[in-house]
């Protein structure tokens, strides 16, 4: 299996495509001397931004190493480009000697109940590479100045190929490690217990989308996004410190996804009942809301199985919280009449037409469709398009 390159067979720590944002851990840091020290990572001068390319990683203005010694966080270093190493203030009560320990943690850092363990929570990576990597000082600590370390990988990156998805469609996988636990006591990083859950991918073509993985055993898992039907099962092979999986190499993962049949649900009158001025009701998905006016207003008042809709200076809306909404009509057969052009949602426009209102444009969650006066008699249906977009 193909390795990244980099010193004790880490991959190359560079991570260039966009920076962690990191909060410091809310640790207590037990009294002592506070000293400042400069660290080198000998990593082949290679730092934290990911090429995946080559598999190389580039540090950036402000990345963060979290520092332990004697079974305890003992503050943080951050990252200068222009003097290329990190630095900063770390408060120790020195007992013997022993190592610093370094942790590279690319996600979200949050306290755990005991204060010493620490959860990494890797399941975004939409916007940034978490790379996870650790080491530990070239020497015994001695006091504040100049100490060196090799930074080795504790995940894997990881490539996938699909079939053509856009770019600004977010992609998950399922049934995968996205936590990391972090044991300043007994300076570990292990994968946690809480169980699995989903890694959104970080998008680098319509083909092509990578992750950092946490090791793992092998894992039969699917693909999700929004407008597209869930894929069919595939497997990730067991993952190791490390790997560096891609389509050119002997580990190639695929999966693919068909777009969602647009959906159209129908609501009859008598499925709608009575809406008053002011009211909201929710029918299969479809939220339909009235206003109040004191001089007008809207409403939905169902006759017998059939409906008027009433605009007295005020709008209905029309909303979806699951899928986009890219049509609405409006069947009718006893007559329509208004006193002045309707008002619909931006990009949007309506259309009257034997028997029919359509309501037609740029795919969105809520509507809104308004007349200075106007009604609709014998409404038979109302139905709605929900669009793939």
């Amino acid at each position: 299996m193909k390795k990244l390159a980099i010193f004790a067979a880490a991959f190359v720590l560079t991570l260039g495509l966009a920076q962690c944002k990191k909060e410091q851990p809310n640790a207590q840091i037990s009294e002592g001397e506070t000293v400042h020290i400069t660290l080198n990572v000998n990593n082949n001068g290679s730092r934290a931004d990911v090429n995946t390319s080559t598999g190389h990683i580039t540090f950036n203005d402000n990345d963060k190493l979290y520092v332990g010694y004697n079974n305890a966080y003992v503050g943080t270093l951050d990252y200068s480009t222009s003097a290329n190493k990190f630095s900063g203030d770390i408060t120790i009560s020195k007992s013997g000697s022993q190592r610093l320990h370094f942790y590279y943690l690319g996600g979200s850092l949050e306290p755990a109940i005991d204060g010493t363990e620490y959860t990494v929570d890797i399941s975004d990576q939409s916007e940034n590479y978490p790379v996870i990597s650790y080491g530990t000082s070239n020497v015994d600590y001695t006091g504040g100045g100049t100490y060196s370390t090799t930074l080795l990988n504790k995940c894997a990156l990881v490539e996938f190929t699909t079939n053509e998805i856009p770019t600004t469609t977010a992609v998950s996988i399922s049934g995968m490690k996205n936590k990391l636990t972090v044991d300043f006591n007994g300076n570990t990083l292990t994968p946690s217990s809480e169980g699995t859950g989903s890694i959104t991918l970080h998008t680098e073509s319509t083909t092509s989308r990578w992750a950092i993985l946490l090791p793992d055993g092998e894992v039969t898992t699917t693909a999700t996004a929004e407008g597209y039907e869930e894929s069919e099962s595939f497997t990730i092979p067991a993952i190791n410190n490390n790997d560096y999986w891609t389509q050119t190499n002997d580990k190639n993962i695929s999966f693919t996804l068909t777009e969602a049949a647009a959906t159209t649900i129908t609501l009859t009158p008598s499925q709608i009942g009575d809406i008053f001025e002011g009211e909201s009701k929710t029918i299969n998905g479809i939220t339909i809301t009235t206003r109040y006016e004191e001089d007008g207003g809207s409403a939905f008042l169902e006759y017998n199985g059939v409906g008027e809709m009433y605009f007295g200076c005020a709008e209905f809306t029309f909303s979806s919280s699951e899928r986009k909404i890219s049509k609405i009509e409006v069947n009718y057969t006893g007559g329509a009449e208004s006193g002045g052009d309707p008002y619909v949602t931006e990009s949007w426009e309506v259309e009257n037409s034997a028997g029919k209102f359509t309501l037609s444009g740029d795919p969105t969650y809520s509507v809104k469709w308004y007349y200075y006066y106007g009604e609709i008699y014998e409404v038979r249906s109302i139905v709605f398009t929900l669009s793939n977009d």
